[in-house]
């Protein structure tokens, strides 16, 4: 199930409203003759739309390009006709109030009578997009309820570009006569645009400081745009209308936005008595099915982003529905009037987090917002000398784009280990890449670090992002101790327990897995079978298998077998008595014996009281880099671990060798078991204990001390 939050933020919306009727300037209203010859000279205003920490109107949103009046008798006859004015027209430009004006140049032939006067400018306008065109090239008159019926469709625009906007005005009433004197009638027109325009600014709350946080906007979608609209106001009364929704666009650098729409007039939404309510949906969030008290059809903007600060990061969205919810509208409004301008304020002050401050008067906008998290859930621990495999946790939610890299080639990584990693083996083949795909989910991550044989901490970075935000990345910086030297031998630096020196197992340390039965799976006896004889599995003196017929029944190991004398009896060279512990009569390829024997079902027949396969010498061989040999017969596939003699550099210091382990930084305390065996006898070993000078004491084989493995220059 996906997780949601919701995002918190600031909006101002400051609408300002155009609601300038046509007016008529001609004031007699008496009645005249109709249908003699007259002149009209008209004076036109385009009303400014106040700018409010925004951009100017853009000069063709308020220019004229064609012009034509429609004229309907009042009293009730065929005196209807139509004036084209677009010859006419001379721009006069703005004023001093942001208004254009225009006047005609020369005066237009008119009809005498009283009439009802339907202004229409730029009809060929794309977001005018009617039939009315065609009717001023022929000179035919609609009817008026053809012309209060026409409607404005755009299905896509949203952007004026190089065109003109439609505008309309109607005024009732206005007579016009033959004069005494020069025979000329003027008439004023104040004409509204036919749409409304949207405009959203975005910006970074002062609340986001204390969390080194920040948004960035990157693209905006509109839904619930109308197809269509009146062409000339209608009022409440709005047009029945098929809605699209736009594509997905860019918001620009400075964090704004806006988009020119049709008229959008709906009813107020219900059970609203805060903003949060307006928001409020149901099905899926990207995709709502309804929503619970916005009004059907209601237009919505979401706008799409990434957020990050010092806990969080990812990318977000929310949702803002329109309509006049500013001081002087209603938390209830859902309506986009034409000639309207619609400025949204967005402050967002974090993630799930709103500040309110007391002169503000619109309500804050709370957006449900999507998280889709990728960061890391551990916290970085400083890691050893030698080579690693260190285990990172992930979490991604709702990424499909997750990425993580290595900025050094000491470090790779993967998200899997094979069996041999498993066991604990640093496989050179099986090391990973720099770069790897982090899944959907949690994931843990595998960091494969080389030893690290410099003087100084040495530190690597990992970055975690998503492909489509590579940007924004979170960091995990590994650090790794170089080797504690002391002349030409060095130290490990972090103990990571304790261990028995081995090879002094109490009787009856032995262990069997039985293998199933012939009438009970003989298949899987078969199988089973097939594998340990791939493994050399007989080779082993402290292994007995049970063969009765053709297949193995049973295998038993019997670490009580393994005594280990006359091995590892040098005072000097702890490589040498590390190398021969770990190989004693196949000693090393218990755990690997083990882990195939469970990798295939089979169970051990008791838990032994401790694990033989764990000892000191053998702890300290693992802190090398192993290679690895793989063993096939048919479709079968064995792979094994392989030291390589060149990289055997990590080892048990012999009793000599011991005293020389020196860091200052993570002192050695207690006793630590050295590799050199007791002269005689098979059941103790030499310990060095830490702030002497030498290595003199015993102590029993299965006693558990520290270990610290050494490695030479």
């Amino acid at each position: 199930m996906m997780k949601f939050f919701n995002l918190k933020s600031m909006i101002g919306m400051f609408l300002i409203l155009f609601m300038a009727a046509c007016q008529d300037d001609t004031g007699s209203g008496a009645k005249v003759e109709e249908g003699l010859a007259a002149k009209l000279n008209l004076s036109i205003q385009v009303p400014a739309v106040e700018e409010v920490n925004t951009r100017a109107i853009a000069n063709n949103e308020s220019q004229i390009n064609e012009l034509a009046l429609f004229l309907y008798s009042e009293n009730g006859s065929s005196v209807n006709y139509s004036v084209d004015l677009t010859r006419y027209l001379q721009d006069n430009g703005t004023t001093g109030n942001g208004y254009r004006t225009y006047s005609l140049n020369g005066d237009v032939p008119v009809k005498t009578g009283t009439f009802t006067v339907y202004a229409v400018a730029n009809w060929s306008s794309p977001f005018a997009n009617s039939n009315l065109g065609s009717y001023v090239t022929s000179g035919d008159v609609p009817s008026q309820d053809e012309l209060k019926a026409m409607l404005a469709q755009n299905s896509s625009v949203l952007a004026l570009g190089s065109g003109y906007l439609p505008m309309t005005c109607v005024v009732p009433n206005v007579t016009f006569s033959v004069a005494e004197e020069d025979g000329t009638n003027s008439l004023s027109l104040s004409l509204k645009r036919a749409t409304a325009r949207i405009e959203f600014t975005v910006q970074n709350g002062e609340a986001l400081n204390a969390v080194q946080g920040e948004f960035i906007p990157s693209t905006f979608q509109v839904f619930n745009l109308p197809s269509s609209s009146y062409l000339f106001d209608q009022g409440d009364n709005m047009v029945s209308t098929d809605y699209f929704d736009s594509a997905v666009m860019d918001v620009n650098e400075d964090g704004s936005f806006e988009f020119l729409m049709n008229e959008n007039v709906r009813p107020a939404g219900q059970k609203i008595s805060k903003y949060q309510d307006r928001e409020i949906y149901e099905g899926n969030w990207t995709n709502p099915t309804s929503f619970k008290n916005a009004p059907k059809g209601s237009t919505y903007v979401v706008i799409n982003g990434y957020y990050r600060d010092n806990t969080q990061s990812g990318p977000v969205s929310y949702r803002i529905h329109l309509g006049n919810f500013s001081s002087t509208g209603s938390i209830t409004n859902f309506t986009v009037n034409r000639n309207e301008q619609h400025l949204y304020k967005v402050t967002v002050n974090g993630i799930d987090n709103i500040s309110t401050e007391a002169e503000v008067k619109n309500p804050g906008a709370y957006g449900d917002i999507e998280v889709r998290a990728l960061q890391f859930t551990s916290e970085p621990t400083i890691q050893d000398a030698h080579y690693v495999i260190y285990p990172i946790d992930i979490k991604a939610e709702n990424v499909s784009d997750g990425k993580l890299t290595s900025n050094v080639s000491w470090l790779t990584l993967r998200t899997d280990l094979t069996d041999l990693e498993e066991q604990g083996y640093w496989i050179e083949d099986d090391r990973g890449t720099q770069s790897i795909d982090i899944p959907n989910g949690t994931t843990r991550v595998y960091a494969f670090l080389e030893e690290n044989i410099g003087e100084v901490t040495r530190e690597a970075t990992l970055s975690l992002y998503q492909e489509a935000y590579s940007d924004f990345k979170e960091e995990f910086v590994v650090q790794q101790y170089p080797v504690s030297w002391n002349g030409n031998i060095g130290c490990e630096r972090i103990e990571d327990g304790t261990y028995p020196w081995g090879f002094m197992w109490p009787e009856g340390t032995s262990v069997t897995y039985k293998l199933p039965g012939i009438f009970e799976d003989i298949l899987a006896r078969w199988w089973a079978s097939l594998v340990l004889d791939l493994t050399g599995i007989e080779r082993y003196s402290y292994v007995d298998v049970d063969r009765p017929l053709a297949s193995i029944s049973s295998v038993t190991i019997n670490f009580d077998e393994l005594n280990a004398t006359g091995v590892a009896a040098s005072d000097d060279d702890g490589k040498a008595n590390t190398n021969e512990l770990y190989n004693y009569q196949g000693i090393n390829d218990a755990s690997n014996l083990i882990a195939g024997l469970e990798g295939l079902g089979l169970h051990p027949d008791k838990e032994l009281p401790l694990n033989p396969t764990e000892f000191a010498a053998r702890a300290c061989m693992m802190k090398n880099k192993f290679t690895k040999r793989v063993e096939t017969e048919g479709d079968n596939r064995l792979e094994l671990p392989v030291l390589r003699e060149s990289d055997f550099v990590w080892y048990l210091p012999a009793r000599n060798e011991a005293p020389s382990m020196v860091d200052s930084e993570r002192p050695l305390s207690g006793d630590y078991w050295t590799s050199t065996a007791a002269p005689t006898g098979n059941e103790n070993a030499y310990k060095f204990t830490a702030g002497t000078s030498s290595a003199d004491q015993l102590e029993h084989r299965n006693t558990s001390l520290n270990v610290r493995a050494v490695r030479k220059r």
